[in-house]
């Protein structure tokens, strides 16, 4: 009997420190933001977009320090044989000055 009781205590013990536990976890664990989506800036430098046999492709955005040709793998755009290339070019409220342009073989 004594160990009935014995055990019946240990029990109602570590269930009441459970509930304890429990209720100081959801009342002192700081509140977390419900919607973590962060909004991006709209782009501001000038973007050209090359067009290919009615496709657009090579979105080139503007960048505002050098940039060396062999890292920018992204930016191979195939010409016709007419030697002609369409772009387009989004100002994003800029004035446009100067373009210029480099046509370099695949190995830079």
């Amino acid at each position: 009997m004594k160990t009935l009781k014995r055990t019946l205590g240990k029990l109602i013990v570590l269930l009441i420190i459970f509930a304890l536990i429990i209720v100081l976890h959801f009342t002192r664990e700081p509140s977390k933001e419900k919607n973590p989506v962060e909004s991006l800036e709209l782009a501001t430098l000038p973007m050209v977009t090359m067009h290919f046999q009615d496709m657009e492709i090579n979105a080139l955005h503007g960048y505002t320090f050098p940039m060396e040709a062999q890292y920018m793998r992204d930016v191979i755009t195939p010409i016709e044989s007419s030697r002609q290339l369409p772009i387009s070019i989004s100002r994003n409220d800029n004035v446009i000055t100067n373009i210029s342009y480099q046509v370099r073989s695949l190995d830079t």
